[in-house]
């Protein structure tokens, strides 16, 4: 995985605006072991990652931005476990894939359309050359 990271960091910081590019990407260390949103959003896109590219860009993102809020939020659940156990009933557990029939979605306007106030039509994703 780190000589994945390796081979596209370059590309990833030659990519930042000009006003990120004060604040390069930096590979994942023993003091900074995880890595962020904008870090994998940016290595995907110059991966081309196969799957995070087939959605159109706000769904793919809007997706990557609830897993990385589930996971902040499960952190940030075990840090106040550690601290108060007694205001839980047990040990948080780990986000993982909804098993459950019900499942949230969510659509923005680029992704899809209301046809004749009756049915959602999602929009072809277009191929890319």
């Amino acid at each position: 995985m780190i000589q994945t990271l390796e081979a596209h960091i370059d590309a990833m910081n030659e990519r930042l605006s000009e006003k990120n590019r004060s604040r390069p990407f930096m590979l994942p260390s023993q003091e900074k072991p995880f890595v962020y949103y904008n870090f994998l959003d940016a290595l995907f896109k110059v991966m081309e990652q196969t799957d995070y590219r087939a959605l159109p860009a706000q769904s793919s993102q809007g997706i990557m931005k609830v897993v990385f809020q589930n996971w902040t939020a499960f952190f940030a659940s075990m840090k106040d476990y550690r601290k108060h156990p007694e205001k839980y009933t047990g040990k948080p557990n780990i986000p993982r894939y909804a098993r459950s029939k019900v499942k949230e979605v969510v659509f923005s306007n680029p992704d899809c359309v209301i046809k004749g106030r009756k049915f959602l039509k999602l929009e072809r994703k277009r191929a890319r050359d």
